[in-house]
């Protein structure tokens, strides 16, 4: 297993920094979700024709690995459904071309109980398309474990519709361990199967507030080292990946802090490959 983290922790690092950095503090790689204010990857200079060749000599001479790019694409919302599938195709352009196994889609909510066939079938409808954008391409949709897609129950209905050889998931451990329709075991064992990339952060229940809080890896109750026990038991090789959503809560601590105390924290686990 690797460590990698998502840009979404770092908004206000250069793309320099973001490279130098994870180069000096022990990561491998690096998830894309934002670079230098533009969400949209596709739009991010350092990836254009022009620039992309010396981006990737860049990388590879700092030994740094780009894992995933983050869209934003999503298929609950049948409103949006065209605009959400012409973001997928620039994103498997994109990594196509800078040679990037995964692009992270989302399905994502079901904000109305009573539309939750009708929801379903649009998570995947578009699933089923976004797949078949990728024949013949070294490209691999991941379905984020997010919002209500986060329970077997729900894997399962979305199965019925929609099934594929290379289905994969990006499980993201909090919002597994939030549902409460599932224990953590039960969900890993039913998910393990499809696990092609992880995200970790941490969280606690805040009773005052009523609602789940972020926080530093290690200091909530989500139970990462059982998770890595587990993924390492089960010969899984790909990255953890710290989420650490700076990006969308700006009173989360800042990356320089952050960023290194996931690696020393992790290493105390396991001996990650650097």
């Amino acid at each position: 297993m690797k460590l990698s983290f998502s840009t979404l922790g770092c908004p206000k690092w250069s793309w320099k920094q973001i490279v130098e950095n994870a180069a000096a503090y022990g990561y491998k790689g690096i998830e894309l979700r934002g670079v230098e204010g533009e969400l949209y990857l596709p739009k991010v200079s350092y990836f254009s024709d022009l620039n992309l060749k010396d981006t990737l000599n860049y990388l590879k001479e700092k030994n740094i690995e780009i894992v995933c790019l983050g869209s934003s694409v999503n298929f609950h919302d049948p409103e949006n459904f065209e605009k959400n599938l012409n973001e997928a195709r620039d994103y498997i352009e994109l990594a196509e071309k800078m040679g990037v196994k995964y692009i992270r889609v989302f399905g994502d909510r079901i904000t109305d109980l009573s539309k939750r066939e009708e929801i379903l079938g649009s998570i995947a409808k578009g699933l089923e398309q976004v797949y078949k954008m990728c024949e013949g391409k070294d490209v691999i949709p991941l379905l984020e474990v997010h919002g209500s897609i986060n329970n077997i129950q729900v894997f399962k209905d979305l199965f019925k519709r929609f099934t594929h050889p290379n289905f994969s998931v990006i499980w993201d451990i909090m919002h597994s361990h939030v549902s409460p329709d599932d224990t953590d075991l039960e969900f890993f064992g039913f998910i393990r199967p499809y696990i092609k990339h992880v995200h970790v952060k941490d969280c606690y229940w805040d009773e005052a507030q009523g609602k789940w809080m972020l926080c530093n890896i290690g200091e909530g109750e989500l139970p990462i080292p059982m998770f890595c026990n587990l993924l390492a038991a089960t010969n899984y090789d790909g990255y953890l990946s710290l989420e650490w959503e700076k990006g969308w809560h700006p009173y989360l601590a800042e990356p320089e802090e952050v960023f290194p105390h996931y690696v020393k924290y992790m290493n105390k686990i396991f001996p990650f490959k650097r």
